[in-house]
């Protein structure tokens, strides 16, 4: 283009511009929201089924609850907020899953661990809850064992705070590597039988113990009086009469990773269904979770044994007598053979 009779290459457009004209406010074009199409909430729930769940709560208990005018948003029903335990349970060599639900309101609390293990005897490991170390006082034929996985944890947690440069001149981390050590060789136990695996846990397991716990109190002096740093030690040696119980027994494992990884596929899914709204409907979906995971733990596919189960109770609805059960239980060999997993071949 041609401008005062100069030939305009490289700045044609500033060389043609009006620079009378006014600047626009805004140099970017915003895109228009959509409008939200009225009713469709409505539209998508329409098709839901529902039911009316009358509360039996006084106003002071819904108070307590939700708080102040926080109740009043549910003026018909309540949901309330359910968590589930899992315990993993080997009878007669079986590997069994149990969850039990309970209100959340009242988890911590001593009532409802001492009705869940009330018929329960033998070796239960736990974290460092007291209300555990409560009810093996009470009882003779109920023993608690640690789990070393928490007392780890917190270790760690303190660890990732020092920076990286300066972790490995901290004490943290050479208490990390101890335990790290009493991990390494307990791993090598695992394809021994109850026997062996306790004579090798007293053999080499054990000073790594005694080792462990002797450097903590020897350096517990040392660490700050507060802060996490205390808090993991003062964990760790409380615990330790509950930590070397593994020690004891061939068939008590080191940590109880087990109902850890039972409840994850629970916490994982828990968004989906948060309105468990009845404590039978807690009920349930603990005895249903506690078959999924018993199915599971005895290498079988859940889907497939709910599937078969169903079809083969309805054989027997006006049968008085019960001994069909046993066929059905997730260890039976008479199980067929689509609903039990491949099992995987180790090549040599």
């Amino acid at each position: 283009m041609e401008v005062n009779g100069t030939i305009v290459f490289f700045n044609e457009a500033e060389a043609v511009c009006d620079l009378e004209a006014p600047k626009p406010e805004e140099l970017e074009l915003k895109k228009a929201k959509p409008k939200k199409q009225a009713g469709k909430r409505a539209a998508d729930l329409s098709a839901l089924p529902v039911q009316r769940v009358d509360h039996y709560l006084t106003e002071e208990e819904l108070t307590a609850e939700f708080g102040k005018n926080g109740w009043k948003q549910l003026p018909d029903m309540i949901s309330r907020c359910y968590q589930f335990i899992p315990a993993k349970v080997e009878v007669e060599e079986h590997h069994i899953g149990v969850y039990s639900g309970k209100v959340d309101e009242h988890m911590v609390k001593a009532p409802h661990p001492r009705k869940f293990l009330k018929d329960y005897t033998g070796i239960c490991v736990t974290d460092g809850y007291q209300v555990y170390h409560t009810l093996e006082k009470e009882r003779e034929d109920l023993k608690i064992a640690g789990c070393w996985v928490h007392c780890r944890r917190r270790f760690n947690d303190v660890l990732e705070i020092v920076p990286k440069v300066h972790r490995k001149e901290s004490v943290l981390y050479l208490i990390m590597n101890q335990i790290r050590a009493i991990y390494r060789e307990e791993g090598k136990l695992s394809d021994l039988s109850s026997e062996d695996r306790l004579t090798q846990r007293q053999l080499v397991v054990k000073p790594l113990v005694d080792a462990f716990f002797a450097y903590l109190k020897q350096i517990s002096s040392k660490t700050p009086q507060n802060g996490k740093v205390k808090d993991a030690f003062t964990y760790a040696l409380n615990q330790e009469r509950y930590l070397r119980v593994f020690l004891e027994d061939g068939d008590v494992p080191i940590d109880n990773n087990a109902g850890e990884r039972a409840i994850r596929g629970f916490c994982i899914g828990k968004k989906n269904w948060e309105m468990i709204d009845t404590i039978n409907g807690a009920t349930s979906s603990a005895i249903i979770y506690s078959i999924a995971e018993t199915a599971k733990a005895n290498n079988l596919k859940p889907y497939d044994y709910f599937e078969y189960l169903l079809t083969e109770i309805s054989k027997h609805e006006d049968d008085i007598n019960t001994d069909f059960l046993e066929a059905l239980l997730p260890w039976s060999e008479t199980l067929p053979e689509h609903i039990r997993k491949p099992v995987k071949r180790t090549e040599k």
